[in-house]
């Protein structure tokens, strides 16, 4: 069974909860195995949204992290799609938000308990804030192990939604969010990584199935509630997060073409360059099959597990 972590960023955009809602359900139905969720940003929200969003869909047994080792992405409009949605969960609930718990701290603990294995996928759809932490942190008591140490030997591949592979001039969020981390942690790594530039999933345009959801469903309310912020009465939004979700999850299924054996950087700008000869992949966009994937899409992020 595949292992998993997933890093996003859920808060200013939503479609990361739509990658939670297809490894929620890979998770819940024994596809993989999420060993961890972690949240990249210091804005709590989008992990209340998250923690939600895996509970409701019956996905158990998954612990979550929070950033609590730095303040970046704090701001208020790092909760637009999240905290209205976060609060009326948890007030139908009737708890209190989540306990927030250490990301570097759970990750550490999760890769030293993997013991060297060398088989876990790291999907990541948000800035490196989270893997930058882990990288540079060194020993303590849950291991002797550096934290670049501690990935090498037990992520297999990252999978990341970042980058744009068709043309330079653009500056792709993920990397410009926090350059000094995107470039720390792309440049130059040691782990194999497979990009999805923004032109894979942007031209995907998925949600529709979300305004036939039951209306308490945490998901259905975070895209409402960032197309509401942009004063829309659409429930959809581009799919960039959800390919790296599909794709960790039912690998080649023939929705997309695959370059391999790449050498990719990206500058301080956000802008991708690469070229033959290194360890790295990038996805290619297959435009004529966009309404399958689409199709796909709405039906992995509608409820399924409700009576």
């Amino acid at each position: 069974m595949k292992k998993i972590i997933f890093d996003h960023d859920l808060g200013s955009d939503c479609d990361d909860g739509g990658a939670g809602a297809i490894l929620a359900k890979a998770h819940r139905d024994g596809l993989v195995r999420v060993l961890a969720v972690t949240h990249a940003i210091a804005n709590p929200y989008g992990q209340y949204c998250m923690e939600a969003i895996f509970e409701y869909l019956g996905a158990e047994g998954v612990p979550f992290g929070y950033n609590l080792e730095n303040d970046k992405c704090g701001e208020d409009d790092c909760h637009m799609s999240t905290k209205g949605p976060a609060e009326r969960y948890y007030a139908r609930v009737g708890r209190p938000f989540p306990e927030r718990k250490s990301n570097l701290k759970l990750l550490r603990r999760v890769l030293t308990e993997n013991g060297g294995k060398n088989d876990i996928l790291l999907v990541v759809t948000g800035p490196l804030i989270t893997l930058h932490e882990l990288y540079r942190s060194g020993p303590d008591e849950i291991s002797p192990k550096t934290g670049l140490e501690l990935a090498k030997e037990n992520i297999e591949r990252i999978i990341i939604a970042a980058g744009n592979f068709q043309s330079f001039d653009i500056r792709e969020w993920n990397i410009r969010c926090d350059a000094e981390s995107a470039l720390a942690v792309l440049n130059h790594s040691p782990i194999p990584i497979l990009y999805s530039g923004n032109e894979v999933g942007g031209c995907i345009i998925s949600g529709q199935s979300l305004a036939d959801q039951p209306e308490d469903y945490p998901l259905r309310d975070c895209y409402y509630e960032l197309n509401n912020a942009y004063q829309t009465n659409e429930c959809t939004r581009n799919s960039w997060d959800l390919v790296v979700a599909y794709y960790a999850v039912y690998g080649d299924t023939g929705l997309w073409g695959r370059q391999d054996g790449y050498e990719v950087e990206v500058d301080e700008q956000g802008r991708t360059r690469f070229a033959p000869g290194g360890i790295h992949s990038y996805l290619v966009p297959d435009y004529s099959k966009t309404d399958e994937i689409c199709a796909i899409f709405n039906e992995q992020m509608a409820v399924d597990n409700r009576k």
